[in-house]
């Protein structure tokens, strides 16, 4: 039977929003820091958007990312093979719009797997999309299946985690279509706005995981095998 692996309480959202001399999309995506973080809630907001200012002002940006830790270590024995993994996100409540509702799968280095920061907004390894995409523009539970790079990115016991932090953590970072594909979102067209479920609350993030331990190589010495300091004569 797999094991089903819930989300650490150190799961959350990195939001950036605009601020005085930030009036792009790609300066926007391309910041180093986000301006406000969320990991207590009860959800997490994937939100890609562009609103009107207020009164004649600049329109405004909005994009966040999010993280997620999962103690993988905990379960999974140094020495076992995964043999596959499904991310299971739960989508509580929604108002995404057009055609890009599709959030994308990294491997997250956040340095601390208990507390995010508005230094993870960038804390992901860009080159390693390990579980495809999900649709996020309906609510209930979407799946991801890991590819290859997904199963290496899974943490064992003892094994150090991506970024730093405690040993054994698995970290997964979720991106926007729009942020991923450098799309700026267009007005009151189209748009990702998203609430997850956390450790928090019910229905949290869940990677299930299949894995079994290698076979064992029996020494035979003479005519003796020898198992856990028994004898057995053949």
């Amino acid at each position: 039977m797999p094991d089903v692996i819930s989300s650490g309480t150190g799961d959350g959202e990195v939001l950036r929003a605009k601020k005085v001399g930030v009036n792009t999309w790609s300066q926007m995506r391309s910041a180093s820091v986000g301006t406000s973080v969320d990991d207590t809630s009860q959800t997490m907001q994937l939100l890609n958007a562009r609103t009107a200012g207020f009164k004649g002002r600049p329109d405004n940006w909005w994009l966040s990312r999010l993280l997620m830790p999962f103690n993988t270590g905990a379960i999974i024995p140094a020495m076992a093979i995964i043999d596959a993994c499904t991310l299971g996100l739960y989508i509580s409540s929604n108002s995404s719009m057009g055609s890009y509702q599709t959030g994308y799968i990294f491997q997250g280095n956040q340095s601390d797997e208990t507390n995010l920061t508005i230094n993870d907004y960038n804390n992901f390894v860009a080159s390693i999309l390990i579980g495809g995409s999900i649709g996020v523009g309906s609510n209930g539970w979407k799946n991801s299946v890991f590819n290859s790079d997904g199963l290496a990115a899974i943490r064992k016991s003892g094994e150090a985690s991506e970024g730093g932090g405690s040993a054994g953590w698995t970290k997964v970072f979720v991106r926007g279509k729009h942020d991923y594909l450098n799309i700026s979102p267009v007005k009151s067209t189209h748009s990702i706005n998203a609430f997850f479920r956390t450790a928090e609350g019910v229905n949290s993030p869940t990677l299930t995981i299949t894995w079994s331990m290698p076979p064992r190589i029996l020494n035979i010495k003479g005519n003796t095998l020898d198992i856990k300091g028994n004898a057995l004569n053949i």
